[in-house]
């Protein structure tokens, strides 16, 4: 469907990037919260609009959902890998997957309940109660800092630093120092390697 085509484009690495380097991972996961609620939001309106009006409302709706959903499987994993300690990223990481599972579970069963309560309305309200999900996953990123990789990438130094040392809070100064110099030795290092061309 037009929902997978375009959360495969929107997964690629040069367009993924294109956000995720440009705007940063926390504006992207932003941006993806607040376009989920809207893809949302436009497939739960289309049950209440006559035909053919509601085939397009319902599509653009679908058009809309592949962005939020082609980040969460590309930016959201970058983004919490580079805000975890390197310790426990593998944990983190597969915890995010854990967590996903869980909602797609959870989702079917809420759909399932619905489904049951209300037959005649259930793609309506199984939509609707997704709408906050998208601004809420909007305002933990909204609340939460950028990644200190993603500073340093873009010459803020300082500001990469202190939020390192906000994220590492109660581990020993020389400790997140060290982290830090490693940091920025992967940075030169990926910078001197140059802009992968994907050809």
């Amino acid at each position: 469907t037009v929902l997978y085509i375009v959360a495969f484009i929107f997964a690629l690495p040069p367009v993924t990037r294109m956000f995720a380097d440009g705007i940063g991972r926390r504006k992207t996961l932003i941006v993806a919260g607040l376009l989920f609620a809207v893809a949302m939001t436009l497939q739960a309106l289309a049950a209440n609009i006559a035909y053919p009006a509601s085939k397009w409302v319902l599509l653009s709706g679908r058009v809309l959902l592949g962005i939020p959903v082609a980040f969460s499987v590309t930016t959201s994993p970058m983004f919490l890998t580079e805000i975890s300690p390197k310790a426990h990223r593998g944990f983190i990481g597969g915890l995010f997957q854990f967590a996903l599972m869980v909602f797609f579970v959870g989702s079917a069963a809420i759909q399932l309940a619905i489904k049951t309560a209300a037959p005649t309305a259930s793609y309506q309200y199984g939509v609707w109660w997704m709408v906050p999900v998208g601004l809420l996953v909007s305002l933990f990123a909204y609340s939460s800092t950028e990644t200190p990789y993603f500073l340093l990438m873009k010459g803020n130094e300082e500001e990469a630093k202190k939020v390192l040392y906000y994220l590492r809070e109660g581990e020993s100064a020389d400790v997140i120092q060290e982290e830090f110099e490693r940091m920025k030795k992967e940075d030169r290092e990926t910078k001197d390697l140059g802009k992968a061309t994907y050809k």
